[in-house]
């Protein structure tokens, strides 16, 4: 019979061994790798390499979009959005974070804020990236948020899909439930016995957000848990001192995240002008109605009838948003 002990032994080796990420020898096409150093609170330096998407390593005399996703994701939450971008001529780079997509994982992560952006920043200084518009989506708009703060000068604008509050929104309530099952995730030698199966189970019938693994949801749930909240109001007002262009859309019908946080959000942004559509889908009446407001260089738009994946249903819209803010110059400086 095996040993109370040496069970906990062979299953604390298996839960401290890193997540095997992609082979780094057979990326699909679009997909390369960049070696990232960060370092955690913790004072580990830790070594990954980076795989991002990159659909013109050429350049693009027009601009590139970083696609920073949520949590779970990867760089495929952009898969529809992408393609309409490449045609408008924009570059996209689309980020896999350590322990999502195709980039391995190390367990000395906190996979908090501190290191996300090191891992952002690792990236487009090694691609040398200028004249950027930051897209997050989800968990991802505060790294979107937080990168076009501290990168003034690559910074071209700041597309915010269905993002994070200013408050805890409901899909982290009850907190204390979410911080106990993010607790549970640090007992190494739990998770491939039983926090793997538990976290797969949660995300698939409570949170009701696809993930590959049990990996991938105590990644993602811990991840949640280092979200800044309300500390994104320094980061919010670096973006107004800027001047930089921004876009806001959201679901009106978001299951993760109330409407009223989302116009607590939009309005901590100054001179923004924001708009509603009542349809569902792409259509050509909202399409026309952006371009009516293309030379307003902030805009929220909420969208009464969607959901929680805009980069997804309303891809047309988002991608000649974008283009539109390529073209804006930045509101008068105030720094």
């Amino acid at each position: 019979m095996l040993r109370t002990s040496t069970f906990i032994r062979t299953a604390k080796r298996f839960a401290s061994l890193s997540v095997v990420g992609a082979d780094l020898k057979q990326l699909p096409e679009t997909l390369y790798h960049l070696p990232v150093t960060l370092q955690t609170r913790n004072g580990d330096t830790l070594k990954f390499n980076a795989v991002y998407q990159d659909t013109k390593p050429e350049g693009s005399q027009i601009g590139t979009v970083v696609a920073i996703h949520g949590a779970p994701g990867s760089h495929k939450d952009y898969k529809y959005v992408e393609p309409l971008l490449s045609k408008l001529g924009i570059r996209v780079i689309g980020i896999n974070f350590p322990g999502f997509g195709w980039t391995a994982y190390d367990p000395r992560l906190r996979n908090d804020n501190f290191e996300r952006q090191q891992f952002v920043q690792g990236l487009i200084e090694g691609l040398n990236l200028k004249n950027i518009v930051w897209m997050g989506h989800s968990r991802g708009s505060e790294n979107a948020l937080l990168a076009a703060s501290v990168n003034p000068d690559r910074t071209q604008g700041l597309a915010l899909v269905n993002p994070t509050g200013l408050r805890i929104h409901r899909g982290m309530k009850p907190n204390y439930l979410v911080q106990g099952c993010a607790y549970l995730w640090t007992i190494e030698w739990l998770r491939p016995i039983f926090t793997h199966a538990f976290f797969r189970l949660l995300y698939k019938y409570f949170v009701k957000l696809r993930v590959r693994d049990g990996h991938e949801a105590g990644v993602s749930i811990t991840t949640m848990t280092h979200c800044a909240i309300g500390k994104q109001r320094p980061w919010i007002n670096t973006i107004n001192a800027q001047g930089t262009p921004v876009l806001i859309v959201y679901g009106g019908n978001d299951w993760l995240v109330e409407n009223d946080i989302m116009e607590e959000l939009t309005a901590a942004f100054t001179d923004i002008k924001t708009l509603e559509v009542s349809t569902k889908g792409e259509d050509p009446d909202s399409l026309a109605l952006l371009e009516t407001h293309a030379s307003e260089p902030r805009l929220s738009v909420c969208f009464l009838k969607e959901s929680h994946y805009l980069q997804k249903h309303r891809a047309q819209f988002l991608a000649n948003a974008v283009r539109n803010l390529m073209k804006h110059k930045h509101l008068s400086s105030k720094l």
